[in-house]
């Protein structure tokens, strides 16, 4: 399940920046006045179960996700650093809405995902770093980030070399404020930004060549468990053309030294943007999840994976009748690091993608 590269020249390093998130430090959010931050799912899972059984196949399941709600005040829509520690606040909602989550165990004669078609891709039997105490984010800063550079260079195809920009360990904890894993449907850089960060990390000439469509570049995040079974709290990614860009929405991300912005995702339905997760995922499992491509595919479509986490819930049958939620105990929780590459190099003409 992976791509293979046909050139690999050499890689480059920068100090990564910690918990860079999206955009910038992964923050402690909270909506202006009056806004919630998630609203209960529109129909209950239970009802959500009965009308797509059907639809189910081996681990597939049906699991709420959160989704973009626009601005009451129909402003640009944001998210401001308004604490040194990452604090801030945003001027928009987001709503929760059950969507068919497709495991891929279930799925086993597939054609395996790439980063071409899908905007992602699926490695499995990676070893781990050897003699890395996980607990120690330090440890597994210094090994991990140099490990996903060698699988960017040699799964990505058309690699020529690698520029990582950012690094971030996540822990879902219900006392942990920073660095928990990310419930919005987004991706992490937009078009925008991706040109963004080509100028901050990138030599000049580089930069310019992108710009100018003369050099391929690609955003792509690796992205690993650092132990495993995952059982609480996997990623799931949505295949790229399922997610038509009128489904995106820019969100401006304002920190006080400069500015970033992401996608977000609006809700379509429940089986419209097709996603998939990894039951049971070990931390020799990898995903390769493509933020940015500056090729287009044959039909003039954004590469980008549209990516969340999601809670392994059940329908609490003592609620509300509304559909509220109670998490259920399925395992260890989840520990991840997630690895953000500029990789540079490939082929300039638009991919043949149906």
């Amino acid at each position: 399940m992976s791509e293979q590269s046909s050139a690999k020249q050499g890689t480059h390093y920068h100090s990564p920046q910690r918990g860079g998130g999206c955009c910038g430090p992964d923050p402690v959010s909270a909506s202006l006045p009056g806004l919630a931050d998630a609203v209960e799912p529109a129909e209950s899972l239970d009802q959500s179960r009965q009308d797509h059984d059907a639809l189910l196949q081996g681990g597939d399941v049906i699991r709420p996700l959160h989704f973009f709600s626009p601005p009451p005040n129909n402003e640009k829509p944001s998210f401001t650093v308004t604490e040194p520690n990452g604090v801030g606040f945003k001027n928009y909602p987001c709503s929760s809405h059950p969507v068919l989550i497709r495991d891929v165990r279930g799925h086993p004669h597939r054609e395996p995902f790439s980063l071409d078609v899908e905007s992602f891709a699926l490695l499995d039997s990676q070893p781990c770093p050897p003699g890395v105490d996980i607990s120690n984010d330090d440890q597994v800063r210094a090994a991990y980030v140099k490990e996903a550079e060698t699988l960017a260079m040699a799964h990505v195809q058309g690699a020529e070399s690698v520029y990582i920009f950012d690094s971030t360990i996540r822990r879902a904890s219900a006392v942990a404020k920073m660095n928990r894993p990310v419930k919005k449907v987004h991706v992490d850089q937009s078009a925008r930004a991706a040109i963004l960060r080509a100028r901050q990390f990138l030599p000049a000439e580089q930069a310019e060549a992108i710009e100018q469509g003369k050099l391929r570049l690609r955003i792509v995040n690796v992205w690993r468990p650092l132990r495993g079974p995952i059982t609480d709290h996997p990623l799931c990614l949505a295949e790229s053309p399922s997610v038509p860009e009128e489904d995106l929405v820019s969100v401006d991300h304002i920190y006080p030294q400069r500015d970033g912005e992401t996608y977000h995702c609006k809700y379509r339905g429940m089986t419209d943007h097709r996603f998939w997760y990894l039951s049971a995922m070990e931390a020799t499992d990898v995903w390769l999840i493509q933020c940015f491509d500056s090729v287009r595919d044959s039909h003039g479509r954004q590469r980008r994976c549209a990516h969340a986490s999601f809670e392994m819930v059940e329908t609490n049958p003592g609620g509300d009748g509304e559909g509220a939620m109670a998490q259920v105990s399925e395992g260890r929780l989840r520990e991840s690091i997630e690895v953000r590459c500029l990789v540079l190099g490939g082929d300039l003409e638009e991919e043949d993608v149906s």
